[in-house]
């Protein structure tokens, strides 16, 4: 077998856990005559913010042989080496503290990194063969660390030190890194090897999560058609509170509670474990949509600025349409239970007056500035294009179903753009769905498209449910954190008057005080002049904490005038507050 001589080696050290220091050797072969620019990512794929990775970088120097370079900056995410004709060797440390999925980590318990934190590109190289080599300390061979990645491993080594090698940049950068000490699963699917790497969480029944996901793989494969991908990786850190994921084209990412997980001798919270499949199922759907059918302004990513799109909806919308429905499908939850993680959906998508100012594409497309940049109102004027996106999908599938008499289908779409883009790496224009659809069913749907897409009328669910035998009742919500669910028909009755009485609020969690973090548009609460950062600390002139506000409040009738005395930059104000009725919010769903 013919060995390529790499273009760009990347030697990283992990002697500095103490500091969280990764130390970096980037070697250029044959660098431009006299002249040489280097940069790192702006942003992750799939990840769409400007996260300026380049801050983290605390020193940087460049060689030829022994002869020090002059390197300066020239924007805040690149630099320019001048003066050698060889080899180049460019020496640089990167500050690892973030314990995201995003970006990169280091300490004595484990080590984490993406390329886009790590590994600068060498401009006029990103064709070429790039290969990292990763030095572990001696605290990381005394207590045995292993590597696990997906990147394609040049004479493999015992617990997986050695040299891994990619075609160009940008395979380079969709390879994370988890290092330290894990647990560990391998299963075949469709003849692919998968691989479960587990850390931060030693006594986990890894048995079981891997067999479920093994099951779960393979219906997303069943649903495709085809497995775009020779092997797969799920990296999982477990942590004490979190839960996120990113998507990578021969892996994942992800990160969750380590109560969210099954473990030896306890007990399983299946709610928690169902949220975690979930996540894995979301990530999974995404190495075909997203990793390879994606937007045409993707293609070539350009990661030192943003890359709007209005199509965020369909990459994330449709895939968080499909992460629950590939469990049911795969027999990993039961039919109620989706239809209670559906209800929830629709709840928290009622919840949020922004639905009536912006539209899933408007949100797409805001990504940058407004999703991934949230204030204090953000509720009253942005919509989530992950979950509104997602009932989007829904509708769109059973009105396609509805309106050819189940001949069509969201998942004959998806299967359509997958073989007239994905499987050509084609990416899709604004008005590639909607044209392909139309293509398949016969149906005309521009006003679909107009009024849900591009606009924000209200989502015909209730209509398109009943087709499917579910009936979608709103009525009000128990107490603060019911989000409805499924529910039987003669338990809906006590539903249907209010128990609870919202005045539009959200609260800081955690501090213990009745402090606003958002006050929503046309509530009680905004009427009464409550503004985000306030703490209101008496009702009626009784003292009240975040614990016993809801509570004091509900023991008033509707119409009651309340005063409430509250802090405002530190100076207490009165405020004259009226109960009105609330809002039917809550979806329950009931099976017709």
């Amino acid at each position: 077998m013919k060995t390529i001589s790499p273009s760009v080696t990347y030697t990283v050290s992990l002697e500095k856990t103490h500091a969280h220091l990764f130390e970096v050797r980037c070697e250029i072969a044959n660098p431009k005559l006299r002249s040489q620019k280097v940069s790192l990512p702006a942003w992750i794929p799939g990840s769409y913010l400007v996260r300026d990775f380049a801050k983290n970088i605390v020193q940087i120097s460049a060689f030829e042989g022994s002869k020090k370079l002059e390197i300066s900056k020239i924007d805040k995410d690149s630099w320019h080496i001048t003066g050698g004709q060889k080899n180049l060797t460019v020496c640089y440390e990167v500050y690892a503290h973030d314990k995201s999925v995003r970006a990169a980590f280091l300490d004595d318990t484990r080590a984490f990194f993406n390329g886009t934190s790590l590994f600068l590109k060498a401009e006029g190289k990103e064709q070429e063969n790039h290969r990292v080599l990763v030095i572990p300390s001696k605290q990381a061979m005394e207590q045995e660390w292993r590597i696990a990645t997906s990147m394609k491993q040049l004479n493999p080594r015992h617990r997986g030190w050695g040299q891994y090698e990619s075609d160009n940049y940008e395979d380079l950068i969709e390879h994370p890194f988890e290092i330290g000490t894990f647990v560990q699963k391998t299963f075949e699917v469709k003849g692919v090897r998968h691989e479960l790497v587990i850390s931060g969480c030693p006594d986990v029944d890894i048995t079981r999560i891997s067999t479920d996901l093994q099951r779960l793989t393979a219906e997303h494969i069943r649903f495709w058609g085809a497995m775009p991908a020779n092997r797969f990786l799920f990296l999982v850190n477990a942590v004490n509170d979190g839960y996120g994921g990113l998507e990578h084209t021969h892996s994942t990412a992800l990160i969750c509670s380590r109560d969210d997980l099954p473990r030896k001798n306890r007990k399983t919270n299946e709610a928690k474990y169902q949220q975690f499949l979930g996540l894995c199922s979301h990530e999974y759907f995404h190495l075909w949509n997203v990793k390879r059918l994606k937007p045409a302004a993707f293609i070539p990513y350009k990661l030192n600025t943003e890359m709007h799109t209005e199509l965020l909806w369909a990459f994330e919308g449709i895939t968080s349409y499909y992460d629950d429905l590939i469990l049911l499908r795969a027999g990993l939850i039961d039919f109620q239970t989706y239809l209670g993680l559906l209800a929830k959906t629709i709840s928290s998508v009622r919840r949020t007056p922004g639905r009536k100012k912006q539209s899933v594409a408007e949100s797409s497309f805001d990504a940058w500035t407004k999703f991934y940049k949230q204030d204090e109102n953000a509720p009253n004027a942005i919509m989530s294009y992950y979950t509104k996106g997602s009932l989007v999908a829904l509708c769109l599938d059973l009105y396609l179903r509805k309106h050819t008499k189940n001949k069509c289908s969201l998942d004959l779409l998806m299967r359509e753009l997958w073989r007239k883009y994905g499987s050509k790496n084609s990416g899709l224009l604004d008005q590639s769905i909607q044209k392909t659809a139309e293509e398949i069913s016969g149906l005309r749907l521009n006003n679909f498209f107009k009024k849900y897409v591009k606009g924000v009328d209200e989502l015909p669910l209730s209509d398109l449910l009943q087709f499917a035998g579910i009936k979608l009742n709103l009525g009000y919500r128990r107490h603060i954190g019911d989000m409805g669910g499924f529910i039987q028909t003669e338990d809906f009755a006590r539903r249907s008057t209010p128990s609870l009485t919202d005045i539009g609020i959200r609260l800081h969690s955690n501090s213990g005080r009745a402090k606003l973090s958002n006050v929503l548009e046309k509530s009680s609460g905004q009427l009464a002049g409550l503004s985000p950062g306030d703490e209101i600390v008496a009702v009626d002139f009784k003292q009240v904490s975040s614990r016993d506000l809801q509570t004091t409040i509900d023991q008033y009738e509707i119409g009651s005038l309340l005063m409430l005395h509250v802090f405002r930059d530190q100076q207490l104000i009165e405020l004259k507050l009226k109960l009105t009725k609330p809002e039917k919010d809550t979806a329950f769903l009931t099976i017709v």
